[in-house]
């Protein structure tokens, strides 16, 4: 009998090894992990109000007009006026706002929309320019991407009438032009920092 009992004390204590290793080992060794968490928080954005005209037809003009002008010049004749229409925040101001326009354009002339026009009809030698009618500026803007300088819109957001507004005309772009149609289009982009 007292065999018995020292072959079930033996096999109850060899039984309980591989659960005190365990728990042993896991004292030992504590497993920690950080995590690392980021976020931002922007600004409210501006968002464009369906009053802004997504087709700009110029005035048809006689191409006297501008065939008399330098290569890269543009002509008050036909120009065309028009608005994007903006409802923006209390809160965007220049710093947290910017706007760039792009279109296509000849890398030579980054102010000239090029006439994408090509069909037997399509003008020669003539595109479009685009400048900012904000804040009296008769500078022509770029249209290869370039960051709109702020001074020319930044002053109309927030102020109750948040349009920003621009004038389109017929310029030249080659030194010789023909007459047809001119077609072009821009990208203006809004990127809140």
């Amino acid at each position: 009998m007292i065999l018995n009992k020292r072959i079930y004390a033996g096999l109850l204590a060899a039984g309980l090894l591989p659960v005190m290793h365990c728990a042993m080992a896991g004292d030992a060794a504590p497993t920690d992990i950080t995590i690392e968490f980021t976020g931002s928080v922007k600004a409210p954005t501006c968002t464009i109000d369906s009053k802004t005209v997504h087709s700009v037809p110029l005035d048809e003009i006689n191409l006297n007009k501008i065939s008399t002008l330098p290569v890269g010049a543009a002509t008050d004749e036909g120009e065309k006026r028009f608005s994007i229409y903006l409802n923006c925040p209390d809160q965007i101001n220049q710093n947290n706002v910017s706007l760039k326009i792009e279109g296509g354009t000849d890398s030579s002339s980054p102010t000239l929309l090029t006439n994408t026009d090509t069909d037997t009809d399509g003008a020669k030698g003539l595109g479009f320019e685009l400048f900012s009618a904000m804040n009296g500026s008769a500078t022509a803007l770029k249209v290869d991407n370039s960051e709109v300088p702020s001074a020319d819109y930044a002053s109309r957001l927030n102020n109750g009438n948040d349009n920003l507004d621009f004038i389109v005309k017929y310029a030249k772009e080659a030194s010789t032009v023909t007459a047809g149609d001119v077609a072009s289009k821009a990208t203006f982009t809004f990127t809140y920092k």
